[in-house]
């Protein structure tokens, strides 16, 4: 059981990381981009708003999550918001979690791929129930011959889920493109805010 949970969720990891070049590719269907009140959605029990600013795009929606895009792949600068759901195994403490989470996004950024220059695991007592916080950038070495690396910035919220105790979500917002995105942490900040689990 351990195993196939470790698993899915470097699947999870992995996906964003290497897939978020191809996330961008082909938006699906605009998500009320740029509207004051952005449109909500349900997803596995958890109420989210879809990113307030213009351009973004619902890019895929399932029982393991919902996508927002924004960029096409021929766009400098590309953007990609999501809600995932997973199986997560009880833990000790706090500790015990931000552990957990940090040995599994370490394990799966493909040091081939991407080269890390600063990332920060820390525990969250923001909510009522055990979470995670994780930064970081990476240098994409996969760009195009002749073009600049890209820079993978990354900002995200890993939680326990407070009603299925074996299940946790996390709550990803990231930007690819040829330089830092001042916005960031305010975009991600106000998307990660508009995330909510039932019973809270």
């Amino acid at each position: 059981m351990r195993a196939r949970t470790a698993a899915r969720l470097r699947l999870l990891l992995a996906g964003l990381l290497t897939g978020l070049i191809g996330a961008c590719a082909a938006p699906a269907q605009p998500a009320d981009a740029g509207l004051t009140a952005p449109k909500t959605f349900v997803s596995g029990g958890i109420t989210l708003s879809a990113p307030a600013s213009n351009g973004w795009a619902l890019v895929e929606e399932s029982s393991s999550g919902i996508l927002f895009a924004k960029g096409t792949q021929a766009a400098s600068d590309r953007f990609v918001a999501k809600v995932t759901h997973f199986a997560l195994p009880l833990t000790e403490s706090p500790e015990a979690l931000r552990m957990r989470v940090q040995s599994l996004a370490t394990e799966d950024l493909d040091p081939t791929r991407f080269e890390v220059l600063s990332e920060q695991f820390r525990s969250s007592d923001e909510r009522p129930y055990p979470c995670v916080r994780y930064q970081s950038i990476a240098k994409d070495k996969a760009s195009r011959a002749g073009a600049a690396p890209l820079l993978l910035e990354l900002d995200a919220l890993y939680c326990r889920h407070p009603v299925q105790r074996e299940a946790g979500f996390s709550v990803i917002f990231s930007h690819l493109g040829p330089a830092p995105y001042p916005a960031l942490r305010t975009e991600s900040e106000a998307f990660i805010q508009g995330v909510r689990a039932p019973g809270t």
